[in-house]
C-alpha cells in the first residue's frame, strides 16, 4: 500500500509514532508532503485502521495544522533511493490536494472497494464520500466523525 501524509505545518513527529513509524518514507518531496510505502508482511488494514486511530489521537491530545492522510494500492518502484511509480503519482495527487474539511482520509476507489469487502471493515465505510481528484477515483471522510473500531 502506498501513501501520503500532506500538512500545512509541522506534524509534532507524527511520522515517528507507531504505526507510521512502520512506513518507509520518501524525504519529504515539496513543503508538508511525505510519500511512503508499507513494507511487506504488515497487515496492511490493521495498520490503516491503527494510522487513522493514530491522528484522531494526535488531534484530540495537541493542535494539529490541516491535513491529508491519502492511501493507494499499486506498483511502487524503488528508484535512486525513493519509492515511485504510479501508486505514488496516484497518491501524491490524492495527498497534495485540499478539501471541504482541513482533516481528511483520502482513499482511492479501488483500495476502497478492497476495504468494503472485508468481512469486518476497518474504517466505517458508510461515512466516506465518493469524489474526483484530478480525474482519479476516490473517497473522503473527515476522521474525527467516528469512532474507529
Amino acid at each position: 500500500m502506498t501513501l501520503a501524509l500532506a500538512a500545512d505545518g509541522p506534524l509534532h513527529g507524527l511520522l515517528d509514532r507507531p504505526p507510521f513509524d512502520r512506513a518507509l518514507w520518501n524525504d519529504p518531496e515539496e513543503p508538508g508532503l511525505r510519500t511512503g510505502v508499507l513494507p511487506p508482511g504488515v497487515d496492511e488494514p490493521g495498520i490503516l485502521g491503527e494510522m487513522v486511530a493514530t491522528v484522531c489521537a494526535a488531534m484530540a491530545a495537541e493542535p494539529l495544522p490541516p491535513l491529508v492522510l491519502a492511501l493507494h494500492e499499486g506498483l511502487a518502484a524503488l528508484t535512486e533511493g525513493r519509492f515511485d511509480g504510479p501508486a505514488l503519482r496516484t497518491v501524491r495527487t490524492l495527498g497534495g490536494a485540499r478539501f471541504e474539511s482541513p482533516y481528511s482520509v483520502v482513499i482511492s476507489q479501488r483500495l476502497f472497494e478492497d476495504l468494503s469487502a472485508l468481512e469486518r471493515p476497518v474504517l466505517p465505510v458508510a461515512r466516506f464520500r465518493p469524489l474526483q481528484v484530478r480525474g482519479i477515483g476516490a473517497v473522503s471522510a473527515h476522521p474525527l466523525e467516528w469512532t474507529v473500531p
